[in-house]
């Protein structure tokens, strides 16, 4: 995901990410459904929005944001839902990916129609 968002500043908003992961922490910890694992998701999402804290002054928003990202994966406490055993930092970055609008159909689209507007050679 760092590596799609990274070379297209303009087609993704950072603040995005830290509403989202503050949107899921809340969602999480009082969660009826998961109290455990719930409580294990909003801890981590509540650690990765420290982390942006704390990198945003630093490095700016943009490069925090995907330091976040990339640290996600790290999160490795085991959540089980649905009958599924997962990372909670899988779990946490499923949901991220949900606010960016990745449009990989549409890119093979328009690289489709530039590659016939070429001339053959």
């Amino acid at each position: 995901m760092v590596a799609w968002l990274r070379p297209r500043p303009g087609d993704w908003d950072p603040y995005l990410v830290t509403a989202g992961l503050g949107v899921l922490a809340e969602a999480r910890e009082d969660s009826p459904e998961w109290p455990f694992e719930g409580k294990i998701l909003a801890r981590g999402t509540v650690q990765l929005l420290r982390l942006y804290e704390r990198l945003a002054p630093v490095i700016g928003v943009r490069e925090a944001v995907l330091a976040v990202l990339a640290a996600t994966p790290m999160l490795v406490h085991p959540v089980t839902i649905d009958g599924t055993t997962l990372n909670g930092g899988t779990w946490i970055l499923d949901r991220l990916r949900a606010l960016f609008l990745v449009p990989p159909v549409e890119e093979t689209d328009d690289a489709g129609a530039s590659g016939d507007d070429q001339p053959a050679t």
